[in-house]
């Protein structure tokens, strides 16, 4: 795992938060991060572009 890929921070460098361990959001945001990549890793941008194509010739009809 890339630490330029987290979220916070505190997500990808937890060494420094003098209150990692007991930090309530910190869960959240370990989370998230993952919930992120996750969709991420679903979606290209081929899908995307597809997509972006599929609207524009749907608005012009």
């Amino acid at each position: 795992m890339e630490r330029e890929d987290e979220v916070t921070p505190c997500v990808a460098y937890p060494e420094v938060c003098e209150f990692n361990e007991i930090c309530p959001t910190r869960e959240v945001w370990d989370r998230l991060t993952e919930l992120i990549k996750e969709t991420l890793s679903q979606v290209t941008l081929a899908d995307l572009a597809q997509k972006y194509q599929e609207r524009l010739t749907t608005r012009k009809a």
